[in-house]
């Protein structure tokens, strides 16, 4: 059914010392790939060479106490992985999940660089991503934790269209990383998520951008501090990490069911993550609510 998240987590626990090259999430993204490569291959180069809007996230190796794997874990201490699978209505994508489930008790041991990791448990559940607008609320006041490196991306076509617009003509121009958590950018990235991934459109989508663009949800502080860290040493690909606070002020802007929207999103935010290379275990969040009274 579209809609419908497959969310799959494996209970895994390092039988040595973990090294790895690079960041975890790589690994846990090719991962998946090679788990449905066992299954099907030509899904799994499918599902790898989709263009648009990639209908899966991963995250990277998770400490059950809190916190993410980057390169290096000692051996002995449980970790966990979550795969999810997005049905936007392609029943390729739906074979992806089964292929998972069917792959996954055939590799007790899964080898990560020269590890080897121990599956304990696999859980799996079936998220309905309509249920989550039909179960939310209007929001005043959250806070968000960018639990693994996030960056957001201004691309190629949204730096030429400024650039058309004061020169006249279409000039090239590359890719902007944004290292700070934008509320517009991450809701309007969760919108096209949404729409992708579900079809519907409980709000007037161009005027709810319109809100975001005008103020609707503003960052209110960041109590933990932001801190920034670099993925790759040979490159400079670096990530935000930290909690930020966030209001919808309540003046004439304010409007309720926008508000109840950017709940939704959020909710979903935790299953999808946000920002560039959600897919590769970036963007990894925690969204928390507060009760309308609190922001009085």
């Amino acid at each position: 059914m579209r809609g419908q998240a497959s969310v799959i987590t494996l209970h895994l626990a390092p039988a040595s010392e973990l090294r790895l090259s690079t960041y975890s999430g790589y690994a846990c993204q090719w991962l998946m790939f090679n788990l449905i490569k066992q299954v099907n291959p030509e899904l799994s180069s499918k599902l790898h060479g989709v263009k648009g809007i990639a209908p899966y996230s991963v995250t990277p190796l998770m400490r059950l106490n809190g916190g993410f794997v980057f390169k290096r874990s000692s051996g002995g201490f449980r970790l966990w992985i979550r795969f999810v699978i997005f049905n936007n209505g392609d029943p390729r994508w739906v074979e992806c999940s089964r292929a998972l489930l069917e792959a996954i008790p055939n590799n007790p041991d899964i080898i990560f660089g020269d590890c080897r990791l121990v599956l304990h448990e696999v859980e799996f559940k079936l998220v309905d991503l309509p249920k989550l607008w039909e179960e939310s609320t209007p929001i005043y006041r959250f806070s968000m934790d960018f639990i693994t490196p996030t960056r957001l991306a201004m691309t190629a076509r949204e730096m030429n269209t400024l650039i058309g617009m004061n020169t006249g003509k279409p000039l090239w121009a590359p890719a902007r990383y944004i290292l700070y958590p934008d509320p517009e950018r991450i809701l309007s990235q969760l919108t096209n998520l949404w729409l992708e991934f579900t079809g519907l459109k409980p709000v007037n989508v161009e005027k709810y951008r319109v809100w975001l663009r005008l103020g609707g949800v503003v960052c209110s502080g960041f109590p933990s501090c932001i801190r920034t860290v670099t993925l790759r040493p040979y490159e400079k690909s670096i990530g935000f990490l930290g909690r930020a606070n966030f209001v919808i002020p309540q003046d004439e802007l304010n409007n309720p069911l926008y508000a109840r929207f950017t709940d939704t999103l959020l909710k979903m935010a935790e299953l999808t993550n946000v920002g560039d290379e959600r897919t590769a275990g970036l963007g990894v969040v925690r969204y928390r609510a507060y009760e309308p009274a609190a922001s009085q």
